[in-house]
C-alpha cells in the first residue's frame, strides 16, 4: 500500500506480531527509495518501565525501543539502501528484525 504522502508501505507479521515497512528518502515519484524503516507497536496490560526500555536499548544495536504516550512499547529499525543493497544483505537485515521483534514481544508480554 502507500502512506498518506504516497510513499510505498508494507504491512506484515511475524510470530503473531504485526509490523510495517515504510519506504523513505524516495524521489518525487515515490520511487527509488534509499532507506526503509521497519516498526511495530504493542499494546500491553503490564506497562514497561523506562529502566526496562533503557536496558533493552543498551543491549540491542540495530533497533530502538521507546514508549508511546500510552506507555506502550514501539520498536524501530532503519535499513539503508543508498548505493544498492544485495538481496542477501536485506534478507539478513530482516532476520535481525525478526530476532529483535521476538525480543520485544517477550519483554512486552512476559
Amino acid at each position: 500500500s502507500t502512506n498518506d504522502d504516497g510513499t510505498p508501505s508494507v504491512e506484515s507479521a511475524s510470530s503473531g506480531a504485526k509490523f510495517y515497512i515504510d519506504m523513505a528518502n524516495c524521489d518525487d515519484s515515490h520511487k527509488n527509495c534509499t532507506t526503509v524503516q521497519i516498526y511495530a507497536g504493542f499494546t500491553t496490560t503490564k506497562k514497561l518501565t523506562l529502566d526496562q526500555v533503557n536496558d533493552w536499548n543498551s543491549k540491542h544495536r540495530f533497533a530502538t525501543l521507546y514508549l508511546d504516550k500510552d506507555q506502550d512499547p514501539w520498536v524501530e529499525m532503519d535499513v539503508n539502501f543508498e548505493g544498492g543493497l544485495p538481496r542477501a544483505n536485506f534478507e539478513d537485515s530482516l532476520g535481525v528484525w525478526f530476532a529483535l521483534l521476538s525480543d520485544v514481544q517477550a519483554l512486552a508480554n512476559p
